[in-house]
């Protein structure tokens, strides 16, 4: 049974060596119980310490179970130690690409208190931490797909640069945790793994992601993901709105100033001028449906704020 809470959004500045690893034997329980554990280690701040501890209670909370399921995370967290994966697969940073376990052991002790440690190998590359991905350790644990948490993961450090380069369709199924027996032919991986993938990335996460095929002779050899960022919604706008600009993160600051702008010339507009707007929009997008229907749901101030600030832009701020 899941909880129904909210937890405080994580973030982790997570190393891409272990970003960009072989996921293929790593289950999805798996993944994010080692980016629960990196999130703590870096949390702590205590990087030279061999031994790490987490209270039980903040990985169920934001595992989001309802119950104990003690057992149930030391077994997960005992495969992690013996489970040999090979990472760094592109080659980013000092490091090379080489092989670990996740974990180099862990145990409960008294008062609900989780000690574990990584290897020596990963230690290093944590403590160094040369090139880092910024990711959202609360909307990774929405994802119900492994592969999608992990094209999500891949993917959202190129959105300043909007695509991912070429990936070999092998890297590619490294990267995105299929094993080597499975899905041997690529319509069916394109049908079971790739499209379902990506609509779950696109529906849950921050970015948007598009796949582009390479043929060498009549055969997929390589995949590209164009990678963009979304519009930020009024939900993650709401409170920006509250702190001053140097207080906003980079990424917001140009919204908050669009939505700030669009606010106060629709509430510095009379009333009549207001429903003339509003009659103009709905002149102008009454043949597009989908349009509409967002319309219907969000309101006009607030569609516009997500969807067409162009067009409010180019009809009544220029």
């Amino acid at each position: 049974m899941v909880e129904q809470i909210n937890p405080k959004p994580l973030q982790l500045k997570k190393p891409v060596q272990i970003i960009h690893m072989d996921s293929s034997n790593i289950k999805h329980i798996q993944k994010k119980l080692l980016n629960l554990a990196l999130w703590n280690y870096y949390k702590k701040g205590n990087l030279d310490d061999e031994i790490q501890t987490i209270e039980l209670r903040v990985l169920h909370k934001y595992l989001r179970y309802q119950k104990s399921h003690n057992d149930y995370i030391l077994k997960e967290l005992k495969n992690l130690a013996v489970l040999m994966v090979e990472w760094n697969l592109l080659e980013d940073g000092k490091a090379r690409v080489g092989f670990t376990t996740l974990l180099a052991g862990a145990e409960i002790v008294d008062n609900g208190i989780l000690e574990y440690s990584f290897s020596p190998q990963l230690r290093k590359i944590l403590k160094d931490r040369d090139i880092y991905q910024n990711l959202n350790l609360t909307l990774s644990t929405l994802f119900d797909s492994k592969y999608s948490a992990n094209l999500y993961e891949n993917c959202v450090r190129f959105v300043e640069i909007g695509n991912t380069g070429w990936w070999e369709i092998s890297l590619f199924r490294k990267l995105l945790g299929v094993k080597a027996n499975q899905y041997a032919d690529f319509k069916r991986l394109k049908d079971k793994v790739i499209a379902p993938t990506i609509e779950e990335v696109n529906r849950i996460s921050e970015i948007t992601v598009k796949e582009i095929y390479r043929r060498t002779g009549r055969k997929v050899s390589h995949v590209r993901f164009e990678v963009k960022r979304k519009p930020p919604s009024v939900e993650t706008l709401a409170p920006v709105m509250m702190k001053p600009v140097g207080e906003v993160d980079d990424s917001l600051k140009f919204e908050k100033m669009q939505l700030e702008k669009i606010i106060d010339v629709i509430n510095e507009m009379p009333i009549p001028d207001r429903e003339k707007l509003v009659k103009r929009f709905l002149a102008d997008h009454k043949k597009n449906p989908i349009i509409m229907s967002m319309y219907r749901k969000e309101g006009f101030t607030a569609f516009l704020v997500q969807q067409r600030f162009d067009w409010f832009e180019e009809r009544v701020l220029k």
